[in-house]
This record gives structure tokens, sequence and C-alpha cells, in this order.
């Protein structure tokens, strides 16, 4: 019987509440239509104008992806960048003649770091990747002398 009670209580209220707020609708319908009246637009005028609450569905889609329409600009590839060319012309004694100059392990030539000298070529690094030297042809080999 409590419960009852108590629900009928709140039909009531809200009810009341209701009602409240739909004279206040019925009052703000009627504050608009009457300032309607007072713009004094013809059909035609009326007919003309868009709806606000219309997109065309190209907008809708480009707002959902969180798009907005710009102008589209041409994106240029970055080339790959290659290690400086170099040349291996001779290996004596743990050093190594490139490109004119002697250089040994952890020098560096033209931004590379020589890593290892070996017999018959050079590992290097350039942007954290490893090459290998190797001499261009056949004539150029591992001078090393022999002491007696």
């Amino acid at each position: 019987m409590k419960i009852f009670l108590i629900i009928s209580l709140l039909i009531s209220t809200l009810s009341a509440s209701v009602s409240d707020m739909e004279s206040d609708i019925h009052k703000m319908v009627g504050d608009i239509r009457s300032k309607r009246k007072t713009l004094k637009l013809t059909k035609k005028d009326r007919n003309s104008l868009t709806n606000p609450f219309y997109r065309k569905a190209d907008e809708v889609n480009s707002i959902l992806k969180g798009k907005k329409k710009k102008k589209s600009r041409v994106v240029k590839k970055r080339k790959k960048r290659k290690p400086p060319k170099l040349s291996l012309e001779a290996i004596f004694d743990n050093r190594a003649k490139i490109s004119g100059r002697w250089y040994s392990a952890g020098d560096f030539i033209k931004k590379q770091k020589i890593i290892k000298i070996e017999d018959n070529s050079i590992l290097l690094r350039y942007r954290n990747k490893r090459y290998r030297l190797y001499f261009k042809s056949s004539r150029d080999k591992k001078i090393s002398f022999e002491v007696q």
C-alpha cells in the first residue's frame, strides 16, 4: 500500500511538471509565430530560403570523416639518399686508401664511418645501414710486405 501511494505521488508530480513545461513550450511557439508575421515574407521568398539543417551528402561524409575540404596539394616524394660514391684503391696494414686518402677503422669519410677493414673490402656505416666497399678491378689488391 505504501509503494502504491509513493508511485501515485511521483506520477502526479511528474504530470504537473510536464504540464508546466507544455504551457511554456506553447508560449514560446506563440511568440515565434507572432514574430514571423511581422517579417512579412512572401511565399516566393520563403520557398527560396535554404534549409539550415540540410547538408549535401559530400559535406556530411567529410564532416563524419573529420576532414574539411581543402585544396589538394602535390606532395613530392623524397628521394632515397644513397651513400656518397667512394673508390677503394688499396688496403695496407689495417689502413685503407679511399678516393686518394688513407683511413683507418673508426674514421669518418663523407659522413660514413669505417667499421672494419678486411682483406679485400671495407665495412662502412651510413645512416644506420651497413655497406661494403670493394676494389673496382682485379688489379687492385691488398698490399703486404714480408720483413725478412
